[in-house]
Order: C-alpha cells, then structure tokens, then sequence
C-alpha cells in the first residue's frame, strides 16, 4: 500500500480512533492535521488572537478568516505526508468560497482512498449523536451538512451503532478492495 489513506467526518465522530486501528493494522505511519496544522500556522501570518475572538462572536467570520490558511494546511499535510494515514479535523473541508472547494478537490483528485464517517445516513440523526454547539455556537451541524467532505469521499462508513472495532475492521476490508 503505497497511497495515503484521509479520513473525513466532523467532530467526535472517531477519526482518530479508526486512524490509529488503521495504522497500526496496516502498518502506516499516521498524520492528525488537527497535530500538526500548529506547526504551519506558526510559519504563517495566522492571528491566533484573532480566531479566538472570532470563535467567541463569529463564526462565519471566522470561517472566512481561517479557509485560506486551512486549504495550506490541506495541501501541504497530504504533499509532505505521502503514504501516511492522515486524520482530517472536522473543519479541514468545511469550505464554501469556490476557489478554495476547487483547490481542495485538485488536492485530492489523486487521491484513491478517502473515507468519511458520519453516524447515520440522517443527517438529523447525526446531528443529535454528535456534540453541536462550541460556546453555544453550532459548528457540528456544519461540518455534518458539509457538502465538499462527501464530495471528497470515496465511501462513507456510518457509525452507529458500531463500536471502534467494527468500524475499523469495515474501513479494512475497503481499502484491500480498492488500494490498487
């Protein structure tokens, strides 16, 4: 298995947790963008004050503060992590300005085997198994009703009512029939 492996899904929904069975199972090294974005924000002129001003108020303005720098971050996590399991924060596609859509579905067009989890077919559904608001804010349900993540995707693994091995063992026997 020489591709990289990009697990989507919002918040909570246990990307972590199936990125580290995956590594492991598989033998792949493992990237969280939520780890590293850090990193290449504070190689940028990213104003951390700022965004936690605008998380508190704004988030829309937030959101149109932040894509820019998240559409880097994508690329170059998935350029200088070849071969590895990466785990995508729930915002890391939550992209609605058109050129960043675009320059993330470029990103990915190489891209054989991206998976995305979410709890239920339902969107409703989803939306009450998975924490909504951050400081009374509901940034969940966007990363739920995203479109690009499905976009994104190659397959969807729902969830509910399966526990860490399940899912893990469903995303397994995927990947050995499409790892080409």
């Amino acid at each position: 298995m020489s591709n990289s492996i990009i697990i989507l899904g919002p918040m909570d929904v246990g990307k972590t947790t199936l990125a580290s069975s995956l590594a492991n199972t598989l033998n792949k090294p493992r990237c969280s963008l939520d780890e590293i974005q850090w990193s290449y924000l504070a190689e940028t002129d990213f104003d951390h004050k700022k965004v936690k001003a605008l998380l508190r108020t704004d988030l829309e303005m937030f959101r149109l503060y932040a894509d820019p720098y998240m559409v880097d971050v994508v690329e170059r996590a998935i350029l200088e992590h070849p071969g590895h399991i990466i785990d995508f924060g729930g915002g890391h596609t939550a992209f609605d300005d058109p050129n960043h859509a675009n320059r993330i579905k470029t990103i990915f067009a190489s891209i054989p085997l991206v998976l995305l989890l979410m709890p239920s077919a339902v969107t409703d559904v989803s939306q009450q198994m998975l924490p909504g608001p951050a400081e009374g804010k509901k940034m969940n349900p966007t990363f739920i009703e995203h479109p690009l993540q499905y976009e994104l995707s190659k397959h969807v693994i729902y969830t509910h009512g399966k526990n860490a091995d399940a899912v893990s063992r469903e995303a397994r026997i995927w990947i050995q029939e499409h790892d080409n």
